[in-house]
């Protein structure tokens, strides 16, 4: 990924950084009786994986939830029979949660509601949490605990879908998860440490060196619970942490800055999330450019959630508008991006945005996009060539829990645009796979100020590499999904062999 030397043939690790490099024999004054020396019998070395979203302590819950994902469900009925048989294993009044579901994938093509779980669950409280994480069903009791009824209002930022004659909650929770949160009980210790030894699993045989947590909420708590996690060993790759807008006071109180590192685990951007999930922009506008100012002031740069075109035109408005002037320095990031129509590149271009996007999305949720987004809308989604073609750095990440973290199906969807029924959205917006692994090494790192460190092959640059079976850029697009990773190397140690 060193764009002056593209192709190499050896490298040397001296410690945990790369101390040289070359094509040709290895020269053998860098070899004596203590160096250990990999034979890579013609497989492709290249920078780890960095993947710029994704939500860890959501997926370590996901993992140890019931799947009620379309690979493992048909229909609400065989969902709410999944739960029930979990909640006969832990007994009442046990907290049942479910996730992975999406009802477009169901026979019944709509969300389950509380009376379908009632039917099955009464004496557990239930909470089933859709594939986006944006949306989650509760039974009538875990309604009750919350303390949502009829007469509970909507909070600001959130819907909570109800029977139109009566105004009954029908258990549907729309962007209601700060509002769920203090409620629920998160994992117990020793599930938590069975969850993220599985997460960190998946993410060294995937050839995932760095993870950037992308959580709206992010406080001191989860910066204290990642040294935890870190200082034990439990994972390997090192971390970049978000912060929630609201929490940046309290970590500048603690001596923590952006760009703060400890214990490989460094301090992210400012989070904002903006959504329509009301019909109206939230925050609005002027809020935006307050919060803007706030973290501008303070030296952090901004990560906005933008999903919808509205939102992407209004934060790159509020960008524009509100930032100092050295937004550019900034390099303040959309999070997905996931509507982008043709006259917003430039706007993007301008204001010196960064995107981190998720093209694998098309692989997975491309048959719902060809049947439920307006045509002239599929061709904005998740572009990436044309955003590349203005100068503007893509970064990319996975979102999970909401799709699977293995970044060779980005890079596959990247290269060709195809879901996994075989639609192509958008093959314009195609780029190379050469491209596609640039954005999901160099361009991830320079999304978090890392781009003189990470992404890369070169003097001084972390070793942090992975083994390929074959080398992704001579081979048919199509294989792309299918090779395998066989070594991860993090800062300079083996850390997983296949």
């Amino acid at each position: 990924m060193d764009y002056k030397i593209p192709r190499a043939t050896w490298v040397v690790i001296y410690d945990s950084v790369i101390v040289a490099f070359g094509s040709g024999n290895t020269p053998i004054n860098l070899i004596n009786s203590h160096t250990k020396v990999i034979d890579c019998q013609g497989m492709t070395l290249m920078p780890g994986f960095n993947d710029a979203h994704t939500h860890i302590f959501s997926t370590v819950s996901n993992i140890l939830s019931v799947d009620c994902s379309s690979a493992s469900v048909d229909s609400i009925k065989d969902l709410v029979i999944k739960l029930k048989d979990k909640a006969v294993s832990i007994g009442p009044d046990e907290w049942v949660k479910g996730s992975g579901y999406n009802e477009f994938n169901l026979i019944e093509k709509r969300h389950p509601n509380r009376w379908d779980i009632d039917k099955l669950i009464s004496d557990n409280p239930v909470r089933l949490r859709h594939s986006s994480g944006h949306a989650v069903v509760l039974n009538s009791k875990a309604l009750d605990i919350i303390g949502i009824n009829a007469t509970t209002p909507d909070p600001i930022y959130g819907v909570i879908d109800r029977v139109d004659e009566t105004g009954e909650p029908t258990g549907l929770l729309l962007e209601m998860d700060d509002y769920l949160r203090p409620v629920i009980p998160y994992l117990s210790d020793d599930e938590f440490k069975l969850g993220i030894n599985i997460f960190n699993n998946n993410c060294i045989e995937l050839g995932i060196t760095s993870v950037q947590d992308a959580t709206a909420h992010n406080s001191l708590d989860q910066w204290q619970a990642f040294l935890d996690i870190l200082g034990k060993g439990l994972i390997d790759p090192s971390i970049n942490m978000m912060v929630g807008i609201d929490h940046i006071q309290e970590f500048l109180e603690m001596g923590l800055h952006f760009q703060s590192l400890v214990s490989r685990i460094k301090v992210g951007p400012a989070k904002i999330m903006a959504t329509m999930t009301t019909g109206t922009l939230h925050p609005s506008l002027e809020e935006l450019c307050e919060k803007i100012r706030y973290a501008e002031s303070r030296g952090f740069q901004i990560a906005l959630h933008g999903v919808e075109a509205e939102v992407n035109f209004q934060v790159t408005e509020a960008i524009g508008r509100c930032s100092d002037g050295e937004s550019n320095n900034f390099r303040h990031r959309i999070e997905h991006c996931s509507e982008c129509p043709p006259n917003l590149g430039d706007k993007l271009s301008k204001n010196g945005m960064v995107i981190v996007t998720q093209p694998a999305f098309i692989y997975y949720m491309g048959d719902r996009y060809r049947k439920n987004v307006e045509e002239y809308k599929q061709d904005w989604l998740y572009r990436i060539r044309s955003l590349y073609a203005r100068g503007i750095v893509v970064g990319i990440g996975s979102d999970s829990p909401v799709i699977p973290m293995n970044p060779l199906m980005g890079i596959y969807a990247a290269a060709t645009r195809l879901s996994s029924d075989g639609y192509v959205l958008n093959v314009d917006e195609t780029v190379s796979v050469e491209q596609a692994l640039n954005m999901y090494t160099l361009g991830s790192a320079y999304a978090s100020f890392d781009e003189k460190k990470k992404g890369y092959i070169g003097v001084g640059a972390y070793a942090d590499l992975i083994l390929l079976d074959r080398d992704p850029t001579t081979i048919d697009a199509s294989e792309i999904k299918d090779v395998k990773n066989v070594m991860t190397i993090i800062a300079g140690r083996i850390v997983w062999q296949g």
